[in-house]
């Protein structure tokens, strides 16, 4: 960097050039720390709702009716 540290005779630091070299650092580790709890927070989310991929059912089995009882003669003692 050339800059022109004439007026600067106290040495204090310039905010701005700190803030240049430890912003893109500090960004990173937050991206890094945020993305880990959010993929942290969507496992915890699949297991309580179960999987996002529901799987298919099949074709339904038609159900067979009811035999009809034979309507016929009723005697005593006869089924």
């Amino acid at each position: 960097m050339n800059r022109d540290e004439t007026d600067n005779y106290k040495q204090q630091h310039d905010i701005e050039v700190a803030k240049g070299e430890v912003m893109p650092m500090l960004e990173e580790d937050y991206k890094t720390q945020v993305d880990s709890m959010i993929n942290c927070e969507l496992e915890n989310m699949k297991l309580l709702f179960g999987s996002s991929k529901k799987k298919k059912k099949g074709k339904k089995k038609k159900k067979k009716g009811k035999k009809k009882k034979k309507k016929g003669l009723k005697l005593p003692g006869f089924k």
